[in-house]
């Protein structure tokens, strides 16, 4: 008589089936062992990695979460930084990518409070052909770090202007910014953000460093419209890339890249340029 079945899974989708078998005449156990495969079913599921947060593959990714909330919810008086990793993780996923699942502290860099803590995940695509990070995000407080009578008071007073804001090499060579150029210097990062964000992968670390020049433009449009010329640099390569963005901003719609070009190299003459609209 049977007494005690118990079935057993191993990772090589195959399964064992152990049946006891209680035999009247000797009273002795006797073990029958049937070994049958599973058919049609295959483990999918890939491997999830826990990395350290402090280390290189997550910092990275973090970086291109970072230039995502600045573009999404950024503005000249708000500017997110992200100061501690809690956690992370890298899932392979097929066809060559790679996802991140982070949570981290968010600071707003230009009050220095808290933000807020975020939960985000970051798909980078390991093709030739380079796309965009995809980027999802949560934050539980981000929101309320409120900079709309800020906002407001500097659009109102740049828009009733009758002159036109230029400037160049923000900050200068000794690393100086004029106090009426920094919610330039500060939009100028936010449309940034939109290129480092496009240019990312797992072997980039980009920040903005350098505008070179920023010309207010004319705009039929309630919005600021700006052309900014800026060098961004890549920390892991050593880099200064220039780029030339044409970005709009208001307080209700936020920043809007509308076009960004790849300046060339000395010994290149085409210019690659993306047009986001």
């Amino acid at each position: 008589m049977f007494f005690a079945l118990k079935i057993l899974q191993n990772i090589f989708t195959e399964f064992k089936v152990y049946v006891f078998v209680d035999t009247p005449s000797s009273k002795q156990k006797q073990i029958i062992f049937l070994h049958l495969f599973q058919s049609n079913q295959v483990n999918t599921a890939m491997p999830v990695v826990e990395l350290n947060p402090s280390y290189y593959q997550a910092r990275r990714a973090a970086k291109a979460a970072e230039h995502y909330l600045n573009y999404h919810y950024g503005s000249p008086f708000k500017l997110f930084s992200i100061r501690d990793i809690k956690s992370a993780t890298l899932e392979e996923l097929p066809e060559g990518r790679g996802k991140y699942n982070m949570t981290f502290a968010v600071d707003d860099a230009i009050s220095n409070k808290t933000a807020g803590i975020c939960t985000a995940e970051i798909v980078f695509n390991r093709t030739e052909e380079e796309k965009t990070p995809e980027v999802h995000c949560t934050c539980d407080d981000l929101l309320k770090v409120n900079t709309s009578e800020a906002e407001n008071s500097f659009f109102h007073q740049v828009m009733q202007s009758t002159k036109l804001v230029e400037g160049e090499y923000i900050p200068d060579s000794f690393g100086f910014i004029a106090p009426e150029m920094k919610p330039w210097w500060q939009l100028g990062i936010l449309a940034s953000s939109f290129v480092m964000l496009k240019e990312s992968n797992e072997s980039t670390l980009y920040n903005m460093a350098q505008i070179l020049s920023v010309k207010q433009q004319k705009s039929e449009e309630n919005s600021l419209l700006v052309d900014y010329d800026v060098l961004l640099h890549d920390f892991i390569s050593q880099e200064m890339i220039q780029w030339h963005i044409q970005a709009s901003w208001s307080p209700t719609t936020g920043v809007k890249v509308t076009k960004c070009t790849l300046q060339p190299k000395k010994h290149s003459t085409t210019p690659a340029t993306v047009d986001s609209r």
